[in-house]
């Protein structure tokens, strides 16, 4: 599962700390709009550490300009990335110009990673639990059948594209990944789409059905 995890850099401004079950400190909410009132808000919860979070609490104002640097990992339960802190700097005016000017300065295709560390194009994601109890409910049929379907889309695609260039190929930007239990296991076959979220007792019908809503 180390492919679902990557790290992050984001810069932006600190609006409070949210608490969790752990620790009234446990998260914090960063806007990554870099002051730009004509952008459209970008909140990030990220989990501190144990060692952060004794820092921070002290340590961090509203309003704050904040360098953020850790890891972002996929929770196969909720289709969510997760993200969490292993250092945090404060950043000081002339810092945040810097980081303004540079995001003004560069295309959308190639803005630095601290700008659009989580705004990034990637493929979507199709997790398919392959443990005992789905595989035992139909899980490998389910994975056969969706990456047929997609194979099928790229052919049919391919052969449009031909004689429309413009036409992008929307099935080739699905993954389908074999993953292990999502402790579901009386729901299965339990399927998690990457961006979305988790499905229960996913049927060959029900296979193709999420499939077309992902084209």
């Amino acid at each position: 599962m180390a492919d679902l995890e990557s790290s992050f850099c984001l810069v932006g401004r600190f609006i409070a700390f949210v608490p969790g079950e752990k620790s009234p400190y446990q998260m914090i909410s960063l806007d990554v709009s870099l002051g730009d009132s004509s952008a459209e808000a970008t909140h990030y919860r990220i989990v501190l550490d144990k060692h952060l979070r004794r820092m921070m609490y002290r340590y961090l104002n509203p309003q704050d300009w904040l360098k953020v640097v850790g890891h972002r990992a996929m929770n196969l339960r909720s289709g969510q990335l997760e993200w969490k802190a292993a250092e945090i700097f404060k950043l000081s005016a002339h810092q945040v110009s810097a980081y303004r000017v540079s995001a003004y300065q560069t295309s959308t295709h190639s803005l630095p990673a601290v700008t659009l560390a989580a705004k990034a194009s990637a493929p979507v994601r199709v997790l398919i639990c392959q443990a005992s109890d789905c595989r035992q409910r139909g899980s490998e049929a389910v994975s056969r059948a969706l990456k047929e379907a997609i194979a099928q889309a790229n052919s049919s695609q391919a052969n449009s594209s031909q004689t429309n260039s413009s036409q992008t190929n929307s099935s080739q930007k699905i993954m389908v990944q074999s993953t292990g239990c999502m402790k579901r296991c009386k729901e299965g076959p339990n399927v998690v789409t990457v961006p979305g979220g988790q499905h229960c007792q996913v049927s060959l019908e029900g296979a193709i059905t999420l499939l077309q809503t992902l084209l």
